[in-house]
């Protein structure tokens, strides 16, 4: 069963998590040692909203160890295989960074505040109107 916004009873059992960013410091790099890329993906990573719950269950080295994964599936395709970019992707999702991985993680993240700004159908106040969606797109237009 998938956890639909707009039906309050779909949300029991998952956490819901503020959509803002992590506003705390990345905790110090538990590997031996770093690139520029692995820092510069250390501390990005570390701001998201999903960076919460990491820390609440001390998945520190988890979140390096993908990292590091990050940067060896990204080389050069004569020295990454397909294994590291599996690995990546299954990585990613137990981390609750993919769609299938807050999912599997029983996550949600909360709509952020300028889309719960937007204007809601007079039927369902809870919902986005198609419409205002579709004006969020680059170009868009109102029609």
């Amino acid at each position: 069963m998938a956890a639909r916004r707009d039906r309050p009873g779909d949300r029991a059992g998952f956490i819901v998590l503020s959509a803002e960013p992590r506003a705390e410091p990345a905790p110090k790099w538990p590997l031996a040692h770093t690139t520029k890329f692995e820092r510069d993906l250390w501390e990005h990573e570390w701001k998201r909203p999903q960076a919460r719950m990491w820390e609440k269950l001390d998945l520190v080295m988890e979140v390096a160890l993908y990292v590091r994964s990050v940067r060896i599936a990204q080389g050069p395709l004569a020295t990454s295989s397909a294994s590291d970019r599996k690995l990546v992707q299954s990585q990613a999702d137990r981390l609750g960074l993919t769609v299938s991985g807050l999912r599997y993680n029983r996550w949600i993240l909360e709509d952020p505040p300028e889309l719960k700004q937007q204007v809601a159908r007079p039927d369902d106040p809870d919902r986005i109107a198609a419409k205002a969606r579709f004006l969020k797109i680059e170009g868009g237009a109102a029609g």
